[in-house]
């Protein structure tokens, strides 16, 4: 009888540690599906999502990345039943909220690579994902992203499977930011957080402009997205604006509203659109740019939102607006890098504006560089810690921020009596001095020939009264030409004081 309940005690005691370790190991299994993401938000998808996620929940392919990848390991260490495993895979991780905050740094991979999935990621199923996806998004990284529907269709995005970020008020933490355009300045659509599958997203152009972003704390397991094109709904069509886009690089450079296609203005006129271009500057890298504007002239100032020139660096998204200028001046503007935007606005009522800038491309001489601080031989020094190509000094225009480079050292090289004798002001003085000489040089002449006739008469006079006294003097007795003889020297006496004091008409040839 003893033997029998003992053996009956064994038993049982059996079966509940048997129970035990069956139960252990259901909760080590579940918690290891769950800490992949494949929790309840899998298991909670809507019923619109179904059937996709059925036919589709197999493992994401990436386009160019091979199928040893480390996120294909990682999806297939998740999906095994294989208890150490998952329980190292667990260990790795701290659950907060319902989310999972990563023991990694985001920094051990690089941003780009964590950032393909998002950027790249399926185009020949028009698939893309959220970062390091299938594995929880990274924290601290930022993604951007362009789509672009065929010639005449519009845009479809739509969130398979899941769609898990952190929630924060505004969105302000981790969100991903769809503007309706192909720029980050374009119209915001709609920013999305939280675990809320968004509604089908449709574009009203060819093109949306995506940016996901997260915060240095909490992660989320992300979402799965699809887009296609799609032809506008019956009775509406898609009026497609060319693109005004203008590039510059080298070492200087003119951005005018006189090099805009004169087709683009014809088509934005004709359509009454409005005029959006966009320079695009690229430098050497590691140099920057300053951008100085000579003429700038708005039809209607101060009104923001009939035209306006925005400056972006280095992309164009909001955040890197460095300035927007819609008065009646606009300053002088220097990017932190190579790159640097410029957009023109101007409202179908404000077609007038203009404006005309240079860009320099300068390079800073720090006391840490290889130079010590100082430029090239085939730089010129600005004397305010920057340098500037060489082949810009005396070029004409003003490249230096001080304007060391076109000062009076260049008057030798560039102010030759050709270049002197084209301005306008030495033309006017040149032709009143000639024309004040020649009617000086007219009066002189005219005067000195007037004095030569006037003394020539004269001469003749005298001259003939010599001949006839001399006949006389012939012809006469010795009494009468005594008399005569003083009559002629009072008259030669009289003809000689006449012309040692000429006449007031005459003194100033004397």
């Amino acid at each position: 009888m003893l033997a029998v309940w003992y053996h009956t005690k064994s038993v049982g005691s059996g079966i509940q540690v048997t129970s035990h370790l069956v139960a252990a190991f259901v909760v080590i299994l579940v918690c290891g599906i769950f800490a992949q993401g494949k929790g309840s938000s899998d298991l909670m998808i809507p019923p619109r999502h179904r059937p996709y996620f059925e036919r589709k929940h197999s493992q994401p392919q990436y386009a160019g990345v091979p199928t040893n990848d480390v996120r294909n390991s990682l999806y297939r260490e998740a999906s095994t039943k294989d208890v150490s495993q998952a329980v190292s895979f667990v260990d790795k991780k701290l659950f907060y909220n319902g989310h999972v905050m990563s023991r990694r740094n985001a920094m051990d991979d690089s941003e780009a690579s964590k950032c393909k999935a998002f950027e790249v990621g399926n185009p020949e199923r028009g698939e893309f994902y959220s970062p390091s996806y299938p594995d929880n998004y990274p924290n601290n990284i930022e993604c951007t992203k362009l789509l672009e529907a065929e010639p005449g269709h519009l845009l479809k995005l739509d969130f398979r499977n899941k769609f898990d970020l952190e929630y924060s008020k505004n969105c302000t933490y981790d969100f991903l930011e769809v503007r309706d355009g192909q720029h980050g300045y374009d119209q915001l659509k709609h920013k999305f957080c939280g675990n809320t599958f968004p509604d089908i997203i449709e574009s009203s152009s060819r093109y949306l402009w995506l940016r996901f972003k997260s915060d240095d704390s909490i992660e989320g397991a992300g979402f799965t997205a699809v887009y296609e094109s799609v032809l506008p709904e019956p009775g509406g069509k898609l009026v497609e604006m060319p693109a005004c886009k203008i590039y510059s690089d080298g070492y200087e450079g003119w951005l005018n509203t006189s090099y805009i296609n004169p087709s683009y203005l014809d088509k934005t006129s004709q359509l009454t659109r409005p005029i959006d271009c966009m320079w695009t500057v690229n430098v050497t890298e590691g140099w920057k740019i300053q951008l100085v504007f000579k003429t700038f002239n708005l039809f209607k100032p101060n009104d923001c939102q009939k035209n306006f020139v925005d400056i972006f660096s280095p992309t164009t998204d909001v955040k890197s607006r460095v300035k927007t200028f819609c008065g009646a001046i606009a300053d002088v503007v220097n990017s932190e890098n190579n790159i640097l935007y410029v957009r023109f606005f101007a409202d179908s009522d404000a077609r007038n504006s203009t404006f005309s800038s240079l860009f320099t491309a300068y390079r800073e001489a720090k006391k840490n560089d290889e130079n010590d601080g100082r430029c090239k031989s085939d730089e010129f020094d600005c004397q305010d810690e920057r340098c500037i190509k060489k082949e810009l000094e005396c070029n004409g225009n003003e490249n230096c921020r001080f304007r060391w480079d076109d000062d009076e050292h260049c008057i030798p090289q560039t102010g030759t009596l050709a270049e002197t004798l084209k301005k306008d002001h030495v033309i006017i003085i040149l032709v009143i001095f000639c024309l004040i000489l020649s009617g000086m040089c007219f009066t002189f002449l005219f005067n000195c020939v007037r004095k030569l006739i006037h003394d020539h008469s004269i001469i003749q006079v005298e001259h003939t009264l010599f001949r006839n006294h001399t006949a006389s003097q012939r012809r006469r007795p010795q009494s009468t030409l005594a008399s005569n003889d003083a009559t002629v020297i009072h008259l030669l006496e009289s003809r000689s004081s006449r012309l040692r004091m000429p006449s007031t008409n005459h003194r100033l040839f004397m």
